[in-house]
């Protein structure tokens, strides 16, 4: 707790906002709220006025609960988070797969995604393309085979095929990205 001494000069690892909404998405902010709330309370026991508490314990939570690898976060995370919010005939799943094969599409119209939610996914996936590779396609993917695992067999199957040929096209899809990425900036070699 060494960095909570001071808690004004040193840098914040994320801001409140977007580890609160990170947290929720994860499915860990419940325990990490708690969390937070235990350590600004050790703090003000301590002696901390209400100010470096609170700052106090938002960093050591946001230091506890760092950002879990893609592969760490739950499939039906996001698909959770929507229920809470009263959305529930969303398909995610197949919202992000639609976002993935339409991502280059530039002739693609609104009229053509499946709802509204898959159409203004599309236009914050081609402009943030790192987290949408990082983060929710493969999130899509695991949610996908989970869901194949309650399917018949042939369908397992072909799915299954299908799940692996996207997987491996999209390595050379992604690199395609960086590299054109660099070279709109002229940071290619």
């Amino acid at each position: 707790m060494e960095n909570l001494q001071n808690p004004e000069t040193e840098p914040w690892p994320e801001s409140k906002i977007d580890a609160t909404g990170r947290l929720r998405r994860e499915g860990q902010w419940e325990e990490a709220s708690a969390y937070r709330h235990q350590v600004r309370h050790q703090l003000r026991t301590e002696g901390r006025n209400k100010f470096e508490a609170n700052e106090g314990a938002w960093r050591a939570m946001i230091e506890k609960f760092a950002p879990l690898p893609p592969s760490k976060v739950p499939a039906d995370a996001l698909d959770d988070l929507l229920r809470q919010c009263g959305v529930e005939k969303v398909d995610l799943v197949a919202d992000i797969l639609w976002v993935y094969q339409h991502l280059a599409d530039k002739s693609v119209a609104p009229e053509q995604a499946p709802g509204a939610g898959a159409w203004a996914l599309l236009d914050w996936s081609r402009r943030n393309r790192n987290k949408f590779f990082d983060t929710l396609l493969p999130k899509a993917l695991a949610a996908k085979e989970k869901r194949l695992e309650n399917s018949d067999e042939e369908l397992v199957r072909r799915e299954r095929k299908s799940l692996r040929e996207l997987g491996a096209s999209l390595e050379g899809f992604w690199e395609e990205c960086r590299q054109s990425s660099f070279n709109e900036f002229g940071l290619a070699e």
